[in-house]
Order: structure tokens, then C-alpha cells, then sequence
């Protein structure tokens, strides 16, 4: 499985962007878009819930 990168870009399951921060200590931060504070869950979570975007990570 592959970690998350800085500046990456995700979609949860109804469709919104996330785009993360940081990756470390088995943890993802990331920002959901009209959310100031930022989220913080273990990898493993991370990656069953959120998709990765690849036109929108770029």
C-alpha cells in the first residue's frame, strides 16, 4: 500500500475533495474543502474511505 502524498488530491464516498497535508506516524492529515481545520485519521482508514484524483492532484 502506498502512503498518501503532500499535496494529493482524494474524493470521499459522496463526492467531495480532499487534499493532504501530511503523511506520517501512520497518520494522514488532510483539509476537506470549505473546512478550515484540518482531519487527521490512521492511513489504513484513509485509504478505504477516500479515492485517489489524479487530473486533480496535478
Amino acid at each position: 500500500m502506498n502512503n498518501p502524498m503532500p499535496n494529493s488530491r482524494y474524493k470521499d464516498k459522496s463526492g467531495q475533495l480532499v487534499t493532504v497535508k501530511s503523511c506520517a506516524f501512520n497518520r494522514v492529515e488532510y483539509i476537506r474543502e470549505g473546512y478550515p481545520a484540518p482531519c487527521v485519521v490512521p492511513v489504513v482508514r484513509f485509504m478505504s474511505e477516500f479515492k485517489f484524483v489524479p487530473e486533480a492532484s496535478a
